[in-house]
């Protein structure tokens, strides 16, 4: 009864447009602090203002393993459309439809079952542009080292798609395919689909925002080589008011979390090495509350992602989402210019659909999407930072802050990964 009302609840405060997935896309999420913020408190600051900007340079896939490359091993790299499978199958998709619809009449005319593995295929290709994403961060240092955060995300992204018929003219079969199918395939899609459209689209607005607590504290060392240890833990609580993805949009991204209200903890340790080289380590966990609405779903185990004409009530239990940091300051002079190398890595585990309230469609088919499965994400982050504070002086009203980043993206599976490029800009009161 409580879950009951807990989703009925989250449905009124949400968008009416509809998600497909917490997507496997690694630009920065403002919950990720360690990357967003200032590392480190400046002495007697009540109030630390930022704007993160990152910008997209390109965008790959990384393959699921169980698609294209062995157990255990992370994704090969593809086009961002090949990420789930490398072909889209036009016959498949009609699938599993009562014989007396539309779709399922226009099954049995195409003979569906008698798939050659040409006819009625596709090879999609598209190009996934992170255009920009913007943080904007504000924290307040309060008694006892506690810090309260908001954070605030805007994102721009784009997808242009591009595909080609598979089908051969060599058969009657492929002529009719060709004649009631393939021709004219976006319109016939877009008809039998509901109003699917596969020609791309752009999308921009606010992202989910995150409101955290924080607590940070030093323990200072008299020790040869150690000079300080910092720990420091948080907690805290995204809220979605990003635009959901839209289900009539091929591989629509939301701007968040699938809708989903999350619970973040996360947790840190750094130590500090002799005058000039800093050690840490931080680790995040996001809990996504499941949620109930309108997705589009697998009707048979042999349809691709990308071309799924059923739109349904469904109910998503997303997994744990896992984030790890391992950093090293490597040089520090006149406690101004840091640069700061960053190894992180995320994992979600698998996501599972049930559909509700249908006789017509089974959860079975639903959940062999790939697209609900584990992926991961590596990359490298490479941070050149400059305080002002030397300059100004600790006395000084405003302290500024400045950094430059690049994200270098290294491995990954059932993933889509960008080479991205930014600055951060703080300021200390």
């Amino acid at each position: 009864m409580i879950k009951k009302n807990l989703i009925l609840i989250i449905a009124t405060l949400l968008y009416a447009s509809t998600a497909e997935a917490f997507f496997p896309i690694n630009y920065f999420r403002p919950w990720d602090v360690e990357n967003v913020v200032k590392p480190y408190r400046s002495k007697g600051a009540w109030l630390d203002v930022a704007c993160l900007s990152e910008f997209g340079l390109s965008t790959v896939g990384r393959t699921s393993c169980e698609v294209l490359c062995e157990p255990s091993k992370d994704g090969q790299e593809v086009n961002v459309l090949h990420v789930w499978q490398d072909e889209q199958d036009g016959l498949a998709m009609l699938k599993g439809f009562n014989p007396s619809s539309a779709i399922g009449a226009l099954g049995q005319q195409l003979n569906i079952d008698d798939d050659n593995g040409i006819r009625g295929h596709f090879k999609f290709c598209g190009d996934l542009d992170i255009k920009s994403n913007v943080i904007f961060s504000s924290r307040f240092y309060l008694k006892h080292n506690f810090i309260a955060g908001i954070y605030i995300p805007f994102v721009s992204l784009s997808l242009t798609t591009t595909y080609q018929d598979l089908t051969q003219m060599v058969t009657e079969e492929d002529f009719l395919t060709k004649s009631l199918l393939t021709n004219n395939f976006a319109a016939n899609v877009f008809e039998l689909g509901n109003g699917l459209d596969i020609n791309g689209w752009d999308r921009k607005g606010l992202g989910d925002i995150a409101a955290l607590i924080e607590w940070s504290k030093n323990f200072p060392q008299a020790k040869p080589l150690l000079k300080n240890v910092n720990t420091h833990i948080r907690g805290g609580l995204t809220i979605p008011t990003g635009k959901a993805a839209d289900p009539d949009q091929i591989m629509s991204i939301p701007l968040g979390n699938d809708g989903a209200f999350g619970l973040l903890f996360g947790a840190g340790l750094d130590l500090s090495l002799m005058r000039f080289i800093n050690l840490g380590v931080d680790v995040e966990f996001l809990f996504l509350f499941s949620n109930e609405r309108i997705r589009r779903v697998k009707t048979d185990q042999s349809q691709t992602e990308l071309l799924l004409l059923e739109k349904t009530l469904a109910l998503k239990d997303f997994g744990l989402t896992q984030r790890f940091n391992v950093y090293a300051e490597l040089f520090k002079m006149f406690d101004r210019l840091t640069f700061r190398f960053t190894y992180q890595f995320w994992k979600h585990d698998d996501d599972r659909v049930t559909i509700a309230c249908s006789n017509e469609f089974s959860s079975i088919p639903a959940n062999t999407a790939v697209s609900l499965e584990e992926w991961t994400m590596h990359h490298f982050i490479y941070n050149l930072s400059y305080d002002c504070e030397q300059e100004v002086g600790e006395d000084a009203r405003v302290r500024p802050y400045f950094s430059l980043f690049y994200k270098q993206r290294i491995n990954g599976k059932n993933s889509f990964m960008a080479n991205t490029m930014g600055f951060l800009a703080s300021f200390t009161f």
